[in-house]
């Protein structure tokens, strides 16, 4: 059996930074960039004949005038005030950088990659932060938006990686969800993410049956690398390589390299281009060699159930 070669990219503009923005957001994630960036990042796959998942945070998405009929949506009643940070953006005139339509109207334009689901306002889904009944109001409003738009989910990735209330991803019509790969808290877990970079040899890996029946697991994957501040000290030639390991590694035993990113992290890292381009072009020499199949996550998950029937 061929490996498999999955792309994921996280769609969020600044929803995923909501309560740590820095300056250097503000700067750079404008609308003329992020549309730049979804533009450039279309072409390359296209390039190397390479479909992947676009995961949007569906406020992202939201035009002006879908804001004005969803406005119930972003004036979030619930104790914790998650979207209180929102409010202030819309009040202060300024929300550059946290509605993007066109993003998605690029991706769906060009009629080859899935569009998943990254939630509706990047709250964390995990148990110990969000109730069941939050959950699902999340969930229930990224769908609300996606009948809008004439979209229909069947993979999700999870805001900030937290894995929580699978069950009710299972309820919305979900087939599966990207795992997250264990790390430790704090200082140490940015020691070890840097570390990892440094691996040439990283090991593929392989999804499998979630404990809620219909779902799959999605292998977590690997951040590909972010050329900023410490990051940009690793030389792309040792990313380059790593990657070229993985998909060498997938293709000889069966397994999966997952290679996920932000797009915006291409914006504040273009250093980051040059090394991705050497990556998709090996990965399409060895899918046309007939060692490595490229797929998206729902490909993936549909792939697995059919092999349970």
């Amino acid at each position: 059996m061929s490996g498999r070669f999955i792309i994921s990219l996280d769609c969020e503009g600044k929803w995923g930074m909501a309560h740590h923005l820095e300056r250097y957001h503000h700067q750079l994630l404008t609308r003329q960039a992020l549309t730049q960036v979804y533009s450039d990042i279309v072409a390359l796959l296209a390039k190397y004949d390479v479909a992947a998942t676009f995961a949007f945070v569906m406020a992202f998405t939201l035009t002006a005038t879908e804001r004005k009929k969803f406005r119930d949506l972003l004036d979030d009643g619930s104790a914790d005030g998650w979207l209180t940070f929102i409010r202030k953006v819309q009040q202060a005139g300024s929300p550059e950088g946290w509605f993007q339509p066109n993003a998605l109207e690029i991706v769906r334009g060009s009629g080859r990659h899935e569009i998943g689901c990254h939630s509706f306002s990047h709250r964390p889904l995990q148990e110990s932060s969000a109730s069941a009944e939050e959950a699902r109001r999340e969930l229930d409003a990224a769908d609300q938006v996606a009948r809008e738009k004439g979209l229909e989910f069947k993979t999700f990735i999870y805001p900030r990686n937290g894995v929580g209330h699978v069950a009710i991803l299972a309820e919305h019509g979900y087939i599966g969800y990207r795992e997250k790969r264990p790390r430790r808290p704090g200082i140490q877990g940015s020691i070890q993410s840097l570390a990892h970079e440094l691996d040439p040899w990283p090991r593929a890996e392989r999804g499998g049956r979630s404990a809620t029946p219909g779902m799959v697991t999605i292998p977590a994957g690997y951040l590909f690398n972010w050329r900023f501040r410490l990051r940009r000290a690793i030389p792309p030639a040792v990313t380059v390589r790593r990657w070229k390991n993985l998909l060498e590694r997938a293709a000889a035993t069966g397994g999966v390299a997952h290679l996920w990113l932000h797009p915006h992290n291409l914006i504040t890292g273009p250093q980051g281009w040059n090394s991705l381009e050497h990556v998709l072009a090996h990965a399409s020499r060895l899918a046309a060699a007939g060692r490595l199949k490229i797929v998206t996550q729902e490909d993936y998950c549909r792939e697995l159930l059919a092999e349970r029937i």
